[in-house]
This record gives C-alpha cells, structure tokens and sequence, in this order.
C-alpha cells in the first residue's frame, strides 16, 4: 500500500500519540498471509462483486483500550476522538472479504476524484462513504453522547487492496493497492486494530453491554452483483456482534501503524 503518511504513534496505555511528521513513505507491498482462522469461511457467491464483513475476526480482536492523545495528532484532527488526553478506545480488526466472483476494481484515485477527499494530514486520497462503525445499544438503537451524538468511529482513511487470501480455493491476487484499488474475488481488505482510527471513542459512554455494528459500502461507492440484473448483493454488508465496555483491559503496549 501507499503510505503518503504521517508518522503518527500511540503507545497503548502508558504512551502518548505524538504529533504528526508529514512525508511520503516508499511504496509498501501489503503483506499477503491465508486465512488461518478455524472458524467457518463466509460462504462464497456468485453473480459479480459481493463485499462482505466476517463477524468472527470482528467479535473476537474488540478490545478497550486507554490511550493519551496529543492535540496536534491526526486524531484529534480528522475528529477520530472526541479530544485531546486520556481516552478509552474500543478497537477491532476489520476484514471485508469479496466473496463474489468478479473483482472489485475501483482503479486510481485520479480517474474518479468524486468517490475520494484528500487528507491534508495524511496526505494520501481518502475513499470517502465506505464504511461505518457504530456502538448500539441491545435493542439495536444508537448509542448516544452527552450531547444527544451517536457514538459512532470516524476513520476517514480507506483504500481497497488485498491484503489476506480469504477463501484458500481463491485465485493469485490481481495486486491491488492503495495506488490501484479493488479486492480480488475471494481475497479481503484487512484493517487490523492497530491502525490510526481504527476504533470508537468510548471515554464518554458507560460501561456495560452493547452491540457493535460494522458496515461497508454504505455509499453505494462499489456496484455489487453484475451491471443491469438487478441483482445487487447489498444485503450481507454489515456485521453485528456483542461487546463488553469495561475500563481499559488491553494490554498490548505498541504502536499502532499509521492510518491508510
């Protein structure tokens, strides 16, 4: 992938996000790794691009997490958090298979400047109305904030590449990056937690227990099913798993990469 980046670091629970350096990174080739889990596949279908979300990697990586954020970061910039200092993050992996038979191809930024929105602090494209990340309560209504807000993530940064071979029957990725975008046909886009953005600012919300939704192609940016049939394939588009808001358990002391 293209990281045209901020050198943006958190360290987990005792650390602090720094400021952010801008400056283009070399070009990066995603790491490509088979799907491992033991946990069923998402059943495969037919009939062009079919973007899905997996329930299992999403249910089993949410972690709470407490973080100290500098004003001037990224976060707090592109409003992934709701302010500078200590804050209380739920996290999660997200892996968005393409279970059609037909790629996903969105191509270069260049040639569809509408679907994307430039990021002055990342300094890359950004795909804009791709995917939502929301914190529901048990009856499925929004959780709302002091200010009568949903809690809701605001990760901006999105691009389509493949990043982990999904069905291990599946054919050689076609290479996708954030440069050239798309996901192979039975390949998936990998957004691991430990992303810049990758979370929900919970400092403000209770503990106890919630649901935990996550929805691509919310804009429709990506014509599922094939042109013309009618048969679009929307309806496997979101995941909604259970979540526990505690204080802050995570453990893992690292830093997270910066936001793609």
């Amino acid at each position: 992938m293209r990281i045209r980046s901020v050198a943006c670091a958190v360290s987990l629970l005792v650390g602090v996000l720094v400021g952010c350096a801008t400056g283009d990174a070399p070009e990066q080739i995603p790491t490509v790794v088979t799907q491992t889990n033991t946990q069923s596949l998402l059943a495969r279908t037919s009939n062009g691009p079919d973007l899905s979300v997996d329930p299992d990697r999403l249910k089993g990586t949410a972690e709470v997490v407490e973080t100290n954020i500098n004003a001037r970061s990224c976060a707090v910039i592109e409003g992934c958090v709701g302010g500078s200092g200590k804050r209380k993050l739920l996290r999660f992996d997200v892996v968005t298979p393409n279970l059609g038979d037909t790629d996903v191809v969105m191509g270069p930024p260049s040639e569809s400047p509408e679907l994307y929105e430039y990021s002055e602090c990342h300094r890359h494209y950004h795909l804009k109305n791709y995917a939502l990340y929301e914190l529901l309560n048990l009856d499925a209504s929004p959780v709302l904030n002091a200010l009568g807000n949903r809690v809701i993530g605001h990760k901006q940064a999105f691009c389509l590449l493949d990043s982990l071979k999904y069905d291990p029957n599946a054919g050689t990725s076609h290479a996708f990056t954030c440069g050239n975008q798309g996901i192979t046909a039975g390949w998936a886009d990998l957004y691991n937690k430990e992303l810049d953005c990758q979370w929900i600012d919970v400092t403000e919300v209770p503990n106890g227990n919630y649901l935990l939704r996550v929805s691509v192609n919310v804009g429709r940016v990506v014509r599922e099913g094939t042109p013309g049939d009618g048969d679009a394939n929307y309806d496997n588009n979101s995941a909604t798993v259970p979540v526990t808001v505690t204080d802050a358990t995570g453990q893992n002391g690292g830093k997270p990469r910066p936001s793609r």
